[in-house]
């Protein structure tokens, strides 16, 4: 018999899309038929209720198909020994909120959280020209506050009004999201193992690894992988400390499976620190049944205006690409600039508007050009697309 859960924190208020997801769970299994949801303002203090047990488990999104990273989670993941007991892919539609009789040429400030704003970037523009974007703490408390701000727009979950009874005080736009495929993934989060059966189905499994930054580190322990015929089917650079780069890795198979027991040795002789983020059953994903093609120069683009404009990564040469999803695929693509010499800097996944799809951008620096065209032509050769920045 499974262990009762009696406490799920999830990001409040009620009507945010966490809290559709906790509902969902809490009518998911046996184990969470009795389960309180406990509320929290923003998604720090969720981590901290699980971390200090005020949660037995936690809702917290950690990835969404259009923005990519949720930051705040992963820095949480960073941080604190969190395991995934379970990934859930949930649609997301967007919708904006605003007083009732108040022309949308008068809304200054369009408000949610931040990667809320940016799935609907484009039809906010269109329908509240003369607005700004502001961050929020989550979606839900944006149309609480547009409720009392005539100037103020809010986006967030359609049921976000009626729940919260605000009908007679709001309008809303529904669909506002940029890209009908919009999907965040979720994880359900706990201290303790809750690690399913290696033998029950697919299973995922997510690593925090902590790779030495010495040159060919990144190539060398992808390089383990590869030798195991283990899938990588992401990689996101949490930054460095120490002299070490923490990668968040989401592999293909169990920990207990032996591919990956004998990777993960392979990976400890290299002098690679190695969490747990736990081994859970593969989330079903269905998009929508639309046609669907990748838009490499909006992705450029949106680099192009963070990263690669950022101090850090100035006067570099940086080139975004996209792979196929085949075992190796993300080592043969810095192999041609590890063979070379080539200082890698950055590499890191983005986003593509399709969950489980990303392209990647890797910055390096070197004097020497005819290296630097060689790499980059072989690189061709294993990537869909390939853009020069």
């Amino acid at each position: 018999m499974n262990k009762q859960i009696e406490t799920l924190a999830y990001l409040s208020p009620e009507g945010s899309f966490s809290y559709e997801v906790a509902t969902g769970v809490r009518l998911s299994g046996s184990e969470y038929k009795n389960t309180t949801l406990i509320p929290c303002s923003n998604i720090a203090l969720v981590c901290q209720a699980v971390f200090e047990r005020k949660a037995q488990q936690g809702i917290v999104p950690i990835e969404n198909s259009t923005e990519g990273a949720v930051n705040d989670a992963l820095i949480a993941f960073k941080n604190i020994p969190f395991r995934i007991i379970r990934e859930i892919n949930h649609p997301i539609s967007q919708s904006i909120y605003w007083q009732k009789g108040v022309p949308r040429e008068e809304i200054e400030i369009v408000a949610s959280k931040d990667t809320a704003l940016g799935q609907v970037r484009k039809n906010a523009n269109k329908n509240f020209p003369n607005a700004k974007f502001e961050d929020r703490d989550s979606t839900v408390a944006a149309i609480l506050e547009a409720a009392g701000n005539p100037k103020l727009a809010g986006v967030g979950p359609s049921m976000a009004g009626a729940i919260n009874q605000l009908t007679d005080i709001l309008q809303q736009l529904n669909n506002q999201q940029d890209n009908a495929l919009n999907t965040t993934r979720f994880a359900v989060v706990g201290i303790q193992n809750g690690e399913t059966n290696p033998h029950e189905g697919e299973s995922k499994s997510t690593l925090i690894a902590q790779i030495p930054n010495r040159p060919g580190g990144l190539f060398s322990a992808l390089e383990v992988l590869t030798d195991e015929g283990i899938n990588l089917s992401r990689i996101k650079s949490l930054g460095e400390v120490g002299g070490f780069e923490t990668i968040w890795m989401d592999l293909l198979g169990h920990q207990e499976d032996r591919p990956l027991i004998k990777a993960l040795s392979g990976l400890y002789k290299q002098g690679v620190g190695i969490r747990s983020a736990g081994s859970y059953p593969i989330a079903q994903y269905l998009p929508p049944s639309i046609p669907w093609e990748l838009n490499m120069e909006e992705i450029v683009e949106k680099l192009r205006g963070g990263v690669i404009n950022g101090t850090k990564y100035q006067d570099k040469t940086t080139v975004v690409f996209t792979l196929r999803d085949t075992v190796g695929s993300l080592k043969n693509a810095i192999k041609p600039f590890h063979t070379r010499g080539i200082d890698l800097i950055a590499i890191d996944s983005l986003a593509t508007g399709m969950l489980g799809e990303y392209a990647f951008y890797l910055s390096f620096a070197t004097n020497n050009h005819l290296k630097q065209g060689e790499a980059i032509d072989e690189l061709k050769s294993h990537s869909s697309r390939l853009v020069l920045l």
